[in-house]
């Protein structure tokens, strides 16, 4: 998702609502937690393929390609 539309998904919404996001809480009943938004902030990810998704790029080699995204915790 590109901050375009998140903004384009925002927009219509009660600025007044409470955001929050959604991760799971690794229990035995595979209960969806939602918690409470503390920091919005840019930082380097790189693609990792033993996690198969996007990690943060701490201590990376030069020679991987990262990009800069939204982070949102």
């Amino acid at each position: 998702m590109k901050v375009s539309e998140l903004i384009e998904r925002l927009q219509n919404l009660d600025p007044d609502m409470d955001v929050m996001f959604e991760h799971p809480s690794h229990d035995h009943w595979r209960t969806v937690l939602a918690s409470d938004v503390f920091r919005v902030e840019e930082n380097t990810v790189r693609y990792a393929e033993y996690h198969r998704q996007h990690v943060l790029a701490e201590g990376r080699d030069d020679d991987e390609p990262c990009k800069e995204v939204v982070l949102i915790g």
